[in-house]
């Protein structure tokens, strides 16, 4: 007692009894500076002798009944790990009622779920509430009931209602994404893996490890640290407290990482194992020993020695009674339902639509685990659903133990794969207080005096027929040496039961051929296997084959060894390299380079030669093969090896037709693509002449009649001052003389809206080209907004709801703003990019960069270039110009412009690199530090800035591609479907990294089978993608929209296009006042040339002349109705 005067007198200087008004966060703040100077044992004692106070314990508790977190602001007081653990112990000592109660709610809770009755479960929350009041765990539960049949609404509504704090409100944030997400998987990738990483850059690692603790299963956050979890846990009630500390020891336990606390947690558990009754601390005291006792029920022991016995009738009745009775042993299931597969014959299980049929069930919640194990052990391709089924379960009802005695069974049931899991879980049942079979024995920790009962001489007559060859195979693989031809035997002779699942046939073969080292035989078996049926590569150890394979590559001139090795790369993607060496290594083996020249001479091939050149000789995985130089190359070997297969094929494979279908189409679309990029800059020159012959024809016959009359002669035209010289006079007549053909040049090559220069620019540069080409990449990372209906910018949802997980509302509100002001920049410097490419004509806009003067000097420059060639043309006698020497000379005056118009160019992509890229890392740079000025560092947005920093200087340097003279060479034909597909590859390039949500399956192949000419194609795609840009732009979800393409097939087998998007009823209301359908259906090719380059227009004349000046026969019209509007092309 002596001993403990010191620190009563320290407890009683905290509470100052003169001052009884002292708030929490001052009580708890003095007993941290306490603590702060003790030694580990005296804080142990400190927490034991404290919590005799009943204030002192009052303040380890929220503040009252209604709020879950003990600190309204989130923060810590820093108690410390022993005093947050050893407070704990102290409580329970005081209080045992309270684990008692809540260990006894807790089970019927478990057995009422598992009873399928959501409502009376339910209820039992609410008791729980009213006994206990509110905590994490009972809002966890509730919610995870609530989640199976009530909406996200509802969810959110609940939430609402919980908490109380802000703090509070980014814990229940995270939760309700839990809940609304359909997986684990889904969780963490929707936001909760980047939550986590902003906490832990930002030294958050006590509370987000401690929100991981409750809100993610054991083994699901690799980073999640015990020190940080106890040393948060002082924010808990001591129930959730509790909770968190037994799922932490759980997975400390486990791993071979050791703390620097380790022997207090030791400590911890010896002692909290004395005052709370509790089987898992004293199993997890016999694990950390290395002594497990195990013990089966009574019942279930019954049940399980039915069942090895063949007696699966009884098995099957004895489970129903236990289940009857209400239990939270879910193992039972597996029991029932292996029973029921084995009773009852396959015929009568296919032939079943409901189990309730054949077998009674206490409710759907059983019904729907016995069906998902049938179904996992009749067919192994039904696994994932299955398993993702109860992982999901798991997930959800992760603050139970209910679950725990399931899952090992599912993953045991294909004991080949997902070791780790099967260990990791059967432990996690035993710490739970669940009975174990002995399939489950070998996978705790090796050597760990497991106590299993030796099988007597009464057991084994007993088993049944197939049970007991089992057992004599297994003993024999014990052994070293074994007698193989008598152990292939009895695996023969068990493959005659029908009592036996796959997984477990598949597993007594795999030991026999690893025990034996007959590698070579089992990649035979699994390669044979896998081929009949893809999904049954998880019966075997396909990592470990492959680790084989990857150590000893003599193996890798066997076949089947290469197909493994391609089988075990599609769900491990960094197998694929490898599996290109192992196909090399195969091919150097049978002394060729290339897998065609293996078919030379072969008249027919098996099973295993045809998967192989059907599917491991892919183009992906032979492109790693030295002896392809080109993507051509590449393509014809598989062509090849497609033809043979297909010609020695019995049946008609359209499998491998519809693949060399496709790499055609993609050869030829993708080569349509490319044109279009290539070509987004052009001059409609044979417009101009079929349009400007003659007017052309007069201007040079006159330019080659005035240069060869003799100077007296054309003094008469010419009022001159009698002062200038003769060379000065000369000068001045021949830049008249060429004036005329240079202005009309510039006036009809570049200024002309029909099909000059300008054109082009507009329609396919400035017109939402280039502005989309850097706004997606801004869009696809979430860092732009738009202008909303006040004229204000919205905000940004996404990082509005994410921020909200991590901090309070005003910080939320400041990111929010910083955004805003962000995307306000970025639009104003991208609409003063999209004023660049302008054309310009005597300077009339300054900012343009594509600038042609009509001045003195430049008509000499362009006189000094042309007129030779204008010379070299001789009039003879009273002929005419030929129609086609005016050709040959308009189209030499068009090389000049494009001289011209490279220097353009070169300012182009000087502006861009100079004045473009400078300007968008700036401001790039000033969101930074507006964000980072809050001295928190937000991991994810600062990352995605960055990346988006990179991206539009990706897309800046794509940009600068476009400023190229056209290529010229469109030759050739292609079908109308490629160029569909052409054109989807160009508006996906325009708006990458973002795709495009383009639904095809209305578009008939057959019916768009007729081929076109690539000039023909160009136009359209020009056109499509000017279509795709205005569903975007006025869709219903704007850049998000889905688009529809469809085809209608009219008389003479022509094709009608239909692009349709969803639209507000705003925008349906607003087509219709403004008459755009009758517009549309006036265009005409003369009446509104404007269009083509005023960016203020709907685009709908651009996309008409597109169409019209690629084919004179297609036609372009547009309906809506008040969900959808429709763009519609007949080709």
């Amino acid at each position: 007692m002596l001993k403990d005067i010191r620190f009563i007198r320290s407890v009683k200087l905290i509470l100052q009894v003169r001052n009884p008004n002292l708030n929490k966060r001052e009580v708890l703040d003095r007993l941290s500076k306490v603590l702060h100077g003790l030694s580990s044992s005296d804080k142990k004692k400190m927490a034991k002798i404290s919590c005799r106070y009943p204030i002192i314990l009052q303040h380890l508790e929220p503040s009252t009944r209604k709020e879950i977190l003990n600190s309204a602001d989130g923060q810590f007081s820093k108690l410390g790990i022993e005093y947050n653990l050893f407070s704990l112990v102290e409580y329970f000592r005081q209080n045992y009622a309270v684990f008692d109660g809540f260990s006894s709610l807790k089970h019927e809770l478990e057995c009422s779920i598992a009873a399928g009755e959501n409502k009376e479960s339910l209820v039992l929350l609410d008791k729980f509430d009213q006994k206990f009041g509110k905590n994490l765990w009972s809002l966890d539960a509730r919610l995870s009931l609530m989640s199976r049949y009530c909406s996200p609404q509802e969810l959110a509504d609940v939430i609402e209602n919980s908490f109380s704090s802000e703090s509070e409100k980014q814990v229940l944030s995270i939760l309700f994404k839990k809940y609304t997400s359909t997986s684990i998987e889904a969780f963490l990738k929707n936001g909760f893996k980047d939550v986590m990483n902003e906490y832990r850059q930002n030294n958050g690692h006590a509370f987000i490890d401690l929100v991981s603790s409750f809100t993610l299963p054991p083994f699901h956050d690799d980073e999640r640290n015990i020190d940080q979890i106890v040393f948060g846990c002082e924010l808990l009630g001591n129930l959730d407290k509790y909770l968190v500390l037994k799922k932490a020891m759980l997975e400390y336990f486990y791993k071979d990482y050791k703390s620097q606390n380790h022997d207090i947690y030791l400590d911890f558990i010896y002692q909290i194992a004395e005052v709370c009754d509790d089987i898992f601390w004293k199993r997890l005291i016999t694990h950390i020993e290395q002594k497990y006792e195990l013990k089966t029920n009574s019942d279930k022991k019954e049940i399980i020695e039915n069942y090895s016995n063949g007696d699966y009738r009884n098995s099957i009745d004895k489970c129903n009674e236990l289940i009857n009775k209400k239990v939270n042993d879910l193992s039972l299931l597996d029991i029932k339902a292996k029973s029921i597969l084995h009773f009852y014959t396959k015929d009568v299980l296919d032939n079943v639509d409901d189990l309730e049929d054949i077998e009674k069930v206490s409710s759907d919640f059983e019904k729907l685990l016995i069906t998902h194990f049938i179904f996992l052990y009749l067919d192994s391709a039904t696994y994932n659903a299955n398993i993702e089924v109860v992982e999901n379960l798991s997930f959800k009802f992760n603050h139970l133990d209910l679950f725990k005695s399931l899952i090992p069974y599912c993953y045991v049931s294909y004991p080949c794969i997902n070791r780790n899991k099967i260990k990791s879980s059967t432990y996690e049942l035993y710490l739970s207080g669940f009975d174990i079979t002995e399939k489950l024995y070998s996978y705790l920790k090796p050597n760990t005096g497991l106590i299993v009962n030796s099988v007597g001489d009464e057991y084994l007559k007993n088993l049944s027929e197939s049970r007991r060859i089992r057992y004599e195979i297994q003993k024999s693989l014990d052994f070293d040496n074994i007698n193989h031809i008598e152990v292939y035997s009895k695996i023969a002779e068990l493959e005659n039961f029908e009592d036996i699942t796959i997984p477990e046939m598949e597993s007594l073969k795999t030991s026999f051929y690893l025990k034996t080292k007959k590698y070579n035989e089992l990649y035979t078996l699994i390669s044979k296997s896998c081929i009949e049926k893809s999904s049954n590569c998880i019966l075997y150890p396909l990592k470990h084959m492959v680790n084989i394979l990857n150590e000893d590559f003599s193996y890798r001139s066997n076949l089947s060894s290469v197909i493994c090795s391609y089988i075990y790369s599609l769900s491990n993607e960094n197998q694929r390299e490898l599996t290109s060496e192992v196909l090399e290594d195969y091919l150097s083996s049978r002394n060729v380079e290339k897998p065609s020249e293996l078919l030379e001479g072969l008249q027919s091939l098996s099973e295993e030669e045809f998967y192989f050149f059907e599917k491991v000789c892919n183009t992906d995985l032979m492109s790693d093969l030295l002896c392809f130089t080109s993507s051509k190359e590449l393509l014809l070997e598989r062509i090849k090896i497609i033809q043979f297969l297909t010609s020695t094929s019995k049946v008609k494979n359209y499998r491998l037709l519809k693949e060399e279908k496709k790499i055609f189409s993609d050869l030829l679309s993708h080569n349509l693509a490319s044109k279009h990029e290539k070509n987004k800059i052009y001059i409609d020159s044979e417009g101009i002449i079929k349009s400007q012959l003659k007017e052309y024809k007069f201007i040079l016959e006159n330019i080659l009649v005035l240069s060869s009359l003799q100077d007296e002669c054309i003094d008469l035209f010419y009022d001159e001052d009698e002062g200038i010289s003769d060379e000065d006079r000369r000068e001045n007549r021949k830049v008249f003389v060429f004036e005329q053909l240079y202005t009309k040049i510039i006036e009809n090559y570049i200024n002309n809206s029909n099909h000059g220069l300008v054109r082009s620019l507009s329609s396919e540069i400035r017109h939402g080209v280039l502005p989309n080409q850097i706004r997606s990449v801004l869009e696809a990372l979430n860092l732009v907004t738009i202008v909303g209906v006040d004229g204000e910018y919205t905000k940004n949802q996404y990082w509005w709801d994410y921020n909200t997980q991590l901090a309070n509302s005003d910080f939320v509100s400041y990111i929010d703003d910083c955004l805003k002001l962000f995307s306000k920049n970025i639009d104003a410097l991208i609409s003063e990019i999209n004023s660049w490419p302008k054309v310009s004509i005597n300077s009339e806009h300054n900012d343009s960069v594509f600038t042609f003067n009509t001045d003195i000097d430049s008509i000499k420059k362009f006189r000094m270039h042309i007129e030779p060639f204008i010379m070299n043309t001789i009039i003879s006698g009273n002929d005419e110009l030929p129609e086609d020497t005016v050709i040959s000379i308009l189209n030499e005056c068009e090389n000049y412009l494009w001289i011209e118009i490279e220097e353009n160019f070169t300012k182009m992509k000087m502006r861009l690199n100079e004045k473009a890229k400078p300007k968008f890392l700036q401001y790039f740079k000033e969101l930074k530090e507006s964000v980072n000025k809050t001295n928190v560092n937000l991991a994810k947005l600062n990352s995605d800035i960055d990346s988006a920093s990179l991206h539009v200087n990706e897309e800046i340097n794509k940009i600068e591609k476009w400023f190229r003279r056209p290529d010229v060479d469109i030759d050739g034909e292609i079908t109308l479907y490629n160029t569909i597909l052409s054109s989807i590859e160009c508006i996906n390039n325009i708006h990458t990294p973002k795709k495009i949500d383009i639904d095809l399956s209305g578009l008939y192949q057959s019916q768009c089978a007729s081929r076109i000419s690539m000039r023909i194609a160009l136009g359209l795609v020009r056109a499509l993608v000017s279509i795709y840009q205005n569903c975007l732009k006025h869709g219903k979800q704007s850049s998000n929209t889905p688009i529809k393409i469809y085809n209608e097939v009219v008389e003479y087998e022509r094709v009608i296009l239909v692009i349709s998007n969803e639209i507000t009823n705003e925008k349906y209301e607003y087509v219709m006042e403004s008459d755009y359908i009758n517009k549309v259906n006036g265009f005409s090719l003369s009446a509104e040339n404007e269009k083509l380059v005023n960016e203020g227009e709907t685009g709908l004349y651009k996309i008409f002349r597109n169409i019209i000046d690629s084919s004179n026969n297609s036609k372009f019209s547009i309906d809506v109705d008040e969900l959808h509007f429709y763009q519609k092309v007949l080709i």
